[in-house]
């Protein structure tokens, strides 16, 4: 989920939240099956010219209580 949440010098901003979730396809033989959820927010600067989103997020593991930041750089596909 997505919403603007208005516009810099550079861009315009974007508010997301989001919920990832993984289970882990192979294991040990007997081991019990081990599902990873995490949730989280961030902002997206969609930049005019770049052909691209600017991303920065915070997502929490609900699992193993870890928290992780990142920063992306996500392209336009080729002929989008």
């Amino acid at each position: 989920m997505a919403r603007p949440i208005g516009s810099l010098r550079i861009g315009r901003l974007w508010w997301t939240s989001f919920a990832d979730v993984a289970g882990v396809a192979s294991r040990p033989f007997g081991a019990e099956p081990v599902v990873h959820v995490d949730v989280g927010t961030g902002l997206r600067i969609h930049v005019p010219g770049f052909g691209g989103v600017l991303g920065f997020d915070a997502a929490y593991g609900v699992r193993d209580a870890a928290v992780r930041v990142s920063a992306t750089v996500r392209r336009a596909w080729p002929g989008r």
